[in-house]
C-alpha cells in the first residue's frame, strides 16, 4: 500500500499496476481508445476500473466516458496513477505488443 503526501491510499504502482491496465483492456472493463470526455475531481469513492480501490477521500481521480454507436454513454473512474497505466498501455497494445 502506497499513501502520498495527502494521505491517500493506493494499493498497487508499478509494473503491476501496468499489467493489471492491460487485464482491464484485454477483459473490456476500458478500451482501447481516448475517451469522448474526461473530468478530475473527486470520485465520490467510486472504485477505479483497474485496480478496483475505492477512489476516496484526497486521491486525485478521473470519470472517463466513451459513447457508444447507439449514443449510449458507458463511465468509468481511475485513481491518477492508474489512469497513467492505461494510458501507457493501451498504445502499446493497439500496436499489437503484448
Amino acid at each position: 500500500m502506497i499513501i502520498n503526501e495527502n494521505g491517500a491510499r493506493h494499493a498497487v504502482v508499478g509494473d503491476s499496476l501496468n499489467v493489471l491496465a492491460r487485464q482491464a483492456i484485454r477483459s473490456g472493463r476500458l478500451p482501447m481508445r481516448d475517451p469522448d470526455r474526461m473530468w478530475g475531481g473527486d470520485c465520490g469513492g467510486e472504485s477505479c476500473a483497474i485496480c478496483a480501490a475505492p477512489i476516496e477521500g484526497t486521491a486525485a481521480g478521473f470519470e472517463l466516458e466513451f459513447r457508444r454507436d447507439n449514443g449510449v454513454a458507458d463511465c468509468c473512474h481511475l485513481h491518477l496513477p492508474c489512469y497513467a497505466a492505461w494510458v501507457a498501455e493501451f498504445p502499446k497494445m493497439s500496436a499489437g505488443q503484448p
